[in-house]
């Protein structure tokens, strides 16, 4: 293709990825709803108390588009972004550019990821460019390259902390047998790159290690079985969309291995490995998306041309028998704003309990301070008799040699003292949902109100 025939295709496939990202009635795959309530918050709308396990950097920045424009419409649109820009520069910056984009354009990730609204993208961009100029400091030795590359990596840190990962692999593969000093100096660019994140945890919290505590300790805790999730079991379905998702050609990168790439082979091997194991389940692939531009890139350069042409018309199909009926399948969340402001206005509550595990479900769609909801974990905590989410107890044993005094920490995370007794409980009509003390008032459209006994024999 020449250089009108690429603009042409570049304008094609941001529109076409647009409108199926907009249209689509979905609007993330995993912890969308966290980071868009807290750009909510930060904008002004306030109908939720926020959970925050993760950065707040990328919710931050997301609040200046909310400034700009209610919705899911423009914030979709940022996704489209980082997307496109990391096209850009996989075509602009690489040398099998051409390829490489057609790979990164046509793969089945890309369509899925696109309706997504996290960090994923921007670090998506962030590791590429974070990666290129590594790869140009191993080749040219120029110390821009290198502090570059660590500013960039360290700012993927703050924008998501599974990103430290990375930094560890482009560490390991670029830097292990070069001078402290080096390495030294890619860690200060990183930690320039990350501060950000901490200057932003001090004027939110009070305390710049808020959030990094807060997901490094949730993480601990899960991988050694104290916390309430759990390090998910490995499927069959993570394992089919890694090796089809990504690029269809990409075992094609363990059969021709070049010795030339052989540290791109190995950032990719030790990438796809640890997310493979560490997600588990097929939602987990959206994580992928951040080695996407890599694979591609690589394949770029040991594919011969019919089989570019077979693993795109592969990924074509993928997107459009698989992705798209996922994408475009009736999605019940995408009506929950129009029942929560039915519920609102037609019944009178101004606050609402959120059934199990919802409250970020309907805060990301409720564009309005009203109804405000409340966590049905916070309803229950009303019940106990102290207010703790949870508690974390360790108690040092015997030791071989005789302690007159021996460790015992206990953290815990507090709720504040609340009476939700007379609120009503909102949850989904296909929710098997049962409440001592609730009856159902009334269903809507995909909500149903449950109200407290009392209330409903007072109304009558």
């Amino acid at each position: 293709m020449d250089k009108r025939h690429i603009i042409y295709f570049f304008i094609v496939y941001v529109l076409l990825l647009s409108l199926f990202s907009i249209y689509s009635p979905r609007t993330g795959i995993h912890d969308t709803g966290e980071y868009v309530t807290i750009a909510k918050a930060i904008s002004g709308i306030n109908n939720a108390s926020l959970f925050s396990a993760h950065s707040i950097v990328y919710p931050v920045f997301l609040s200046f588009f909310i400034n700009l424009s209610q919705g899911m419409l423009i914030l979709k649109l940022t996704s489209i972004f980082w997307i496109f820009a990391t096209s850009l520069v996989l075509y602009r910056y690489t040398k099998f550019g051409k390829k490489a984009f057609l790979l990164f354009a046509l793969s089945p990730i890309v369509w899925y990821i696109s309706i997504e609204v996290s960090p994923i993208l921007p670090v998506t961009f962030l590791f590429l460019l974070s990666y290129l100029n590594l790869k140009w400091w191993d080749e040219h030795r120029k110390l821009k390259n290198l502090v570059l590359s660590g500013i960039l990596m360290g700012f993927s840190v703050a924008l998501w902390g599974g990103s430290l990962f990375l930094l560890g692999i482009l560490g390991l593969v670029y830097l292990l047998n070069r001078k402290v000093s080096t390495a030294l100096i890619f860690l200060v660019a990183a930690a320039v790159g990350f501060s950000p994140r901490l200057i932003i945890d001090h004027v939110m919290f009070g305390f710049f290690l808020q959030t990094t505590l807060r997901y490094f300790g949730a993480n601990v805790t899960t991988l050694i079985g104290l916390g309430s999730s759990k390090v998910p079991g490995i499927t069959l379905d993570l394992l089919l969309k890694v090796f089809l998702w990504i690029a269809p050609g990409l075992i094609l990168i363990f059969i021709k291995r070049r010795k030339e790439l052989r540290k791109e082979f190995w950032v990719i091997l030790l990438f796809l490995l640890f997310f493979f194991f560490r997600s588990g389940q097929g939602r987990g692939i959206k994580y992928f998306i951040i080695i996407a531009p890599l694979v591609c890139l690589y394949l770029a350069q040991v594919l011969t041309k019919k089989q570019l042409i077979i693993s795109s018309v592969l990924a074509v199909a993928v997107v459009l028998f698989w992705v798209a009926p996922y994408h475009f399948a009736d999605y019940e969340e995408a009506y929950y704003q129009e029942d929560l402001i039915s519920i609102r206005d037609e019944l009178g509550y101004d606050t609402i309990i959120a059934g199990p595990s919802k409250v970020l479900s309907y805060s990301l769609y409720l564009w309005s301070d009203t109804p405000r909801i409340i966590w049905y974990e916070d309803f229950k905590l009303s019940k106990g008799v102290d207010q703790k989410y949870s508690e974390y107890v360790f108690a040092q044993g015997q030791t071989k040699l005789p302690l007159r005094k021996r460790m015992y920490l206990e953290i815990s995370l507090l709720g504040d003292e609340n009476n939700f007794d007379n609120l009503p409980i909102v949850a989904p009509r296909d929710m098997d949902f049962n409440e001592d003390g609730y009856v159902l008032e009334k269903c809507f459209r995909v909500l149903c109100v449950y109200s407290p006994v009392s209330e409903v024999v007072f109304n009558a």
